[in-house]
């Protein structure tokens, strides 16, 4: 389960890094230029990516941590 818990510490940032570059997306739009815009684009673009892999690595490590919970015996208490 520690590693499921780190997983989601990093998809948690990895959202966080998302979110920030997409608000700096958004308030770029409103400038004259379109560079700025195209540069946080890109940068929201490549977060998201992560945030995908990071969410991916997360539901595969939950999964391969609750297979071995589940088909692990419980404790016989007599």
């Amino acid at each position: 389960m520690i590693a499921a818990n780190l997983q989601w510490h990093d998809a948690e940032l990895a959202l966080k890094v998302a979110r920030h570059s997409f608000e700096r997306w958004l308030d770029a739009g409103h400038e004259d230029t379109p560079c700025p815009g195209a540069i946080h684009a890109h940068q929201t673009h490549e977060a998201l990516h992560e945030a995908a892999r990071t969410v991916t690595m997360l539901i595969e490590t939950f999964r391969v941590e609750a297979s071995a919970l589940i088909a692990t015996p419980a404790p016989v208490i007599n």
